[in-house]
C-alpha cells in the first residue's frame, strides 16, 4: 500500500462511527482503500466514478453557527469542499479549498476528520461517488467571506435548527448530532482554559501517578498523556525521567501546556481520533479524560489505546461514579459553561476494559476530597494483555 493510500487508510480507521450508517460507509471506504482501486479523481468530470472528497464546515464556537454553501451543480446546500487530488493529503485538500472557494486560511477545530460519507452526487453533476471525509474549521458568522462566485450561489450561516435539510446534503442532520455535544465540550474549555489551569494546579493525584510510576515497564517509560489540559501532570512525569507526549482536542489548553512545560510535547489531538503508530508507548495517562465521551465510543477507544501501548504497558483511568448514563449539563464552577458528561459504576469500566483487552489489576472509588470535586471518582490500573490467538 503506498504511503498516502495507508495514511488515508489510518484515518479512516481511526474514525468511530456515529451509526449503523457510518459503520457502513466505513467499512466500505476501508475496504476500497485496501483494494488497491484509484482513490484519486483523475480525469474531470468524473473518473474514476468513485473517488474522495474533503469536505469542510466552518462552525462559530461561540454561537455553533453552521457556514453552508448554495451550490450551483449540486442544488443543495452543502459544505464547502473539492475532490482530493492525487496523492494529496484531505487536510491540505481543506487548506487547498479554503482559500480557493472562501478566500480564508483553516483553521481546524479538530486536527482529524469527524464524519464519513459514501453517497452518489446530486443536481447537475456527471454521476458518480463521493467518499467524502468531512473537517470541521473554526469561523465566525460575523465575518464576511468572499466566496467563489462561479461555484456558488450564495453562502449562509445557518443556526442547526434553521437549516433547509429537505434542500442540503442528506447527512447534515446526523453530521451535526455527532458533532455537537464534542463542540459544546471543546467551547467549554477553550473558554475557560485559563482559569481551570489556576483551579486545578494543586489537584494532581500524587498517589496514583506513584502507583503509575511503578507499574511501567521501564524506568524510562514513553507516555501519552490524553486529555492533558494545561500540562500539569506531563511535567511531573518529565520531572520523574519519563518521556511523554500530551494530547487534548483542545488548542487553548495546548497553548498553557506548552508554556508551562516548554520542554514538553504536546499537540491538539482528539481522544476519539488516536493517530499513533502500534505500540508507541509504554503507558498511557487518562485522568478525567475520558469522563467526556459518549459510552458508546468507550470500547473503539479503549481498544485504540490498547493499540498504541506495547505488552505490558499500564493504563489508568480515573471516572466520575455516578447513578446517571450521560448528560450535558452546566458546569457551576465555570460559570455555567455547558459539558458533556459519561457516568460509570465499577463493574461497567471493568468489563470494559476486560473486553478491550487490558487486565484490570487496582480500582479504587475516591470520594471527594475538596470544593473542586464534584463526584466520588473511580480510579483504575490496568496492563495491557498480549491478544488471544
Amino acid at each position: 500500500m503506498s504511503s498516502m493510500r495507508a495514511t488515508i487508510h489510518q484515518i479512516v480507521s481511526s474514525l468511530i462511527p456515529f451509526d449503523h450508517l457510518e459503520e457502513e460507509h466505513l467499512n466500505f471506504t476501508k475496504q476500497w482503500i485496501a483494494s488497491g482501486a484509484e482513490i484519486f479523481r483523475l480525469e474531470l468530470p468524473d473518473q474514476p466514478p468513485i473517488h474522495l472528497v474533503s469536505y469542510f464546515i466552518l462552525i462559530d464556537p461561540q454561537t455553533n453557527d453552521l457556514l453552508l454553501v448554495d451550490h450551483k451543480k449540486a442544488q443543495h446546500w452543502l459544505p464547502p469542499g473539492g475532490h482530493v487530488e492525487f496523492n494529496e493529503h484531505p487536510k491540505d485538500t481543506v487548506k487547498r479549498e479554503a482559500q480557493e472557494e472562501l478566500g480564508i486560511e483553516a483553521d481546524f477545530l479538530f486536527a482529524e476528520p469527524q464524519f464519513l460519507t459514501v453517497r452518489p452526487t446530486v443536481g447537475t453533476c456527471a454521476s458518480h461517488v463521493d467518499v467524502s471525509l468531512w473537517y470541521v474549521l473554526k469561523g465566525n458568522a460575523n465575518t464576511s467571506l468572499n466566496y467563489d462566485t462561479a461555484e456558488f450561489q450564495q453562502i449562509r450561516w445557518f443556526k442547526p435548527l434553521e437549516i433547509p435539510f429537505e434542500h442540503a446534503d442528506p447527512h447534515l442532520k446526523r453530521f451535526i448530532n455527532k458533532v455537537c455535544k464534542k463542540l459544546t465540550t471543546l467551547n467549554s474549555y477553550d473558554v475557560s482554559a485559563t482559569q481551570y489551569a489556576i483551579n486545578t494546579e494543586s489537584l494532581h493525584p500524587q498517589k496514583d501517578a506513584q502507583k503509575f510510576l511503578t507499574l511501567l515497564p521501564s524506568k524510562r517509560a514513553k507516555l501519552l498523556d490524553i486529555g492533558c489540559g494545561p500540562g500539569r501532570d506531563a511535567k511531573i512525569f518529565l520531572e520523574h525521567g519519563m518521556d511523554v507526549v500530551g494530547i487534548d482536542f483542545s488548542a487553548k489548553m495546548i497553548e498553557i501546556a506548552q508554556k508551562n512545560v516548554p520542554q514538553g510535547i504536546f499537540q491538539v489531538m482528539d481522544i476519539e481520533s488516536l493517530v499513533f503508530s502500534p505500540e508507541a508507548f509504554e503507558g498511557a495517562w487518562a485522568n478525567c479524560a475520558l469522563l467526556h465521551l459518549p459510552k458508546k465510543n468507550m470500547p473503539v477507544v479503549l481498544k485504540n489505546i490498547w493499540t498504541i501501548l506495547k505488552p505490558g504497558g499500564c493504563l489508568y483511568i480515573s471516572l466520575k461514579q455516578d447513578d446517571k448514563h450521560e448528560l450535558s449539563i452546566p458546569d457551576l464552577r465555570y460559570d455555567g459553561l455547558e459539558k458533556f458528561w459519561s457516568f460509570y459504576q465499577e463493574n461497567e469500566i471493568h468489563t470494559l476494559l476486560n473486553e478491550s483487552g487490558f487486565e484490570v489489576i487496582e480500582m479504587d472509588v475516591s470520594h471527594p476530597a475538596t470544593n473542586y470535586h464534584t463526584h466520588a471518582l473511580i480510579k483504575i490500573f490496568a496492563i495491557k494483555q498480549e491478544e488471544k490467538k
